[in-house]
């Protein structure tokens, strides 16, 4: 009997390793995280969203591969223009959702600088791994 390793597992490895030990990418993957799930979770925000992104969606990552976590943050920053003017609009502000904790920790990741710098961040780190991963699963 013969042991290979699937290439496509052990980069997905090496990504949730450094998702795990990167203040970074840990921090961007977290609040990543939490706003795409705040959103989803508000029809009435998500609805705002797919207004202001015309139509376009946000990737929400799931716990199999860690690969989809960075979809998840190629797809923040690639509507990050939208989503930072999500939440300093009218409907936002006026919204009942941005009077609660849960909706100002939001509106506060997002108007954060050091957010986005870890977003880019971690996308320019994880890319490589990931291309790698597109090639090897196919």
């Amino acid at each position: 009997m013969f042991w290979t390793p699937c290439a496509a597992h052990c980069v997905n490895l090496m990504l949730q390793d450094l998702g795990d030990k990167l203040p970074k990418i840990k921090s961007a993957l977290r609040e990543g995280k939490a706003m795409v799930v705040h959103i989803y979770n508000h029809g009435r925000i998500l609805s705002l969203m797919r207004k202001l992104t015309s139509g376009r969606e946000l990737h929400r990552s799931c716990v199999t591969r860690f690969a989809t976590a960075f979809y998840t943050l190629k797809s923040i920053w690639e509507n990050r223009c939208h989503l930072q003017v999500l939440f300093v609009f009218e409907k936002w502000t006026k919204s009942e959702f941005a009077q609660k904790a849960d909706g100002k920790k939001i509106a506060r990741i997002v108007a954060r600088q050091g957010f986005w710098d870890n977003v880019y961040f971690t996308c320019q780190v994880l890319a490589p791994l990931v291309d790698v991963i597109k090639l090897v699963d196919t």
